[in-house]
């Protein structure tokens, strides 16, 4: 199973390829490769393809730092994150602590400006 940082990325790399995230979705990793390597020529690995995805994240983040937009910054309607909780079913009483997401405490992102973290920057450069 892709971990949450993973998923993030091989959706970003299955945008980039223009296909449907279903269509990406069906299968495995590797499957969604193998149809990558068909139609480029290319020779790539799972994990070129999550470092293209990667890279794919923290583009579109600058350019929107850039462009006055940090996503810590947007509100989250509470309806979404429970709050108030359901009252029925199989979410009542859940709510979701919006800043504790892993996502965001994963992010090789700096604190609430959300700046992006140099050694991430270098290792982007660094890479073929």
């Amino acid at each position: 199973m892709l971990s949450w940082g993973s998923f993030v990325f091989f959706r970003h790399t299955v945008n980039m390829a223009g296909m449907c995230f279903q269509g990406g979705w069906s299968g495995s990793r590797d499957r969604f490769v193998g149809f990558l390597n068909a139609v480029t020529g290319w020779s790539y690995t799972a994990d070129d393809m999550l470092k293209a995805g990667e890279r794919v994240a923290n583009l579109r983040h600058a350019f929107n730092l850039r462009e006055g937009i940090c996503e810590l910054n947007i509100p989250v309607h509470p309806r979404i994150v429970g709050k108030p909780a359901q009252t029925t079913g199989p979410l009542a009483g859940a709510s979701a602590d919006i800043e504790a997401q892993i996502h965001w405490a994963s992010a090789p992102w700096i604190g609430t400006a959300s700046l992006p973290n140099p050694a991430k920057l270098n290792y982007f450069r660094s890479a073929d």
